[in-house]
């Protein structure tokens, strides 16, 4: 008895047909979260407003500006919110809903998610 307390333990081999356990199996999950922690770490927190004066608005210019930089300044909320909510739930803190799960399919096809589009974009792009 002595002779086999004092071998080394040898590993398992996994014998044809059998399958697999969990712990063999990476969290897809994981992989995902890094992607969206590392977007998120690249996006700003907000966009500044521009000042607005008389003159300024008197500018047709200026106003479109103004008008994309408020459809921007919602499209990052709405983006940095999503990222969060993904975040949470690769984290195992939030439950997976439709929303998050198509999040999930566009993020493992490098797509933009249809939530995040203000204009007409194909969906390829």
């Amino acid at each position: 008895l002595s002779l086999q307390a004092s071998a080394a333990p040898v590993p398992k081999q996994r014998k044809a047909g059998q399958k697999r356990r969990s712990r063999d199996v990476a969290n897809p999950l994981t992989e995902l979260g890094m992607k969206v922690n590392g977007i998120l770490g690249m996006l700003p927190e907000t966009v500044a407003i521009m000042s607005r004066t008389d003159s300024s608005l008197q500018d047709s210019l200026w106003r479109c500006f103004d008008r994309e930089m408020g459809h921007g300044k919602s499209v990052l909320g709405k983006v940095r919110a999503d990222l969060r909510l993904l975040a949470s739930l690769c984290e195992g803190n939030a439950k997976s809903t439709n929303e998050t799960r198509e999040l999930i399919s566009d993020f493992n096809t490098d797509a933009v998610p249809k939530q995040w589009r203000k204009y007409a974009v194909h969906d390829t792009i």
